[in-house]
């Protein structure tokens, strides 16, 4: 039986780019999930997070229909429809209010549409040229923030 700190521990977590507390928020329901909302704290993506999930996913750590499930949870706030089964939800679903690192929006926006994509009949494959791109991405967003941190 998970509690709620467990929840409220995985929903951090998994902002934070850790697929294994990812994997044991997909067994909650989505009311437990929504239910810790008023217990979390702000919850910040960036760009460390997504690199975390497109390392995973470089080496085959993870699955790409779980970086499919974490990049769709981080943008929308609430676990998707399990294998595009009707929602069980008796009432709308209420997201999580997960923010992104305004230094790098833009491309933790990018990284996370093109992981989202991932099982789409046409864009639906990250190759491993366009995997390093990304990967590329989020550490060029990082080297820049330090850079503009260290000039204020």
């Amino acid at each position: 039986m998970t509690t709620r700190e467990d929840t409220r521990q995985s929903v951090v977590a998994t902002v934070h780019g850790d697929y294994h507390a990812f994997s044991r928020l997909l067994q909650q329901p989505q009311e437990v999930i929504e239910g810790q909302a008023g217990n979390l704290p702000e919850l910040v993506l960036t760009t460390q997070a997504v690199h975390k999930v497109l390392c995973a996913l470089q080496r085959q750590e993870i699955s790409p229909q779980l970086a499919q499930a974490w990049a769709s949870f981080v943008r929308r706030g609430y676990v998707g429809n399990k294998d595009g089964q009707d929602s069980s939800l008796s009432t709308a679903v209420k997201p999580l209010t997960i923010v992104y690192d305004p230094k790098n929006e833009e491309q933790i926006v990018e990284v996370l549409s093109r992981l989202d994509e991932i099982g789409d009949l046409i864009d639906g494959t990250v190759t491993d040229d366009e995997l390093a791109l990304l990967l590329q991405l989020c550490r060029t967003a990082d080297a820049v923030a330090v850079s503009a941190d260290r000039v204020q």
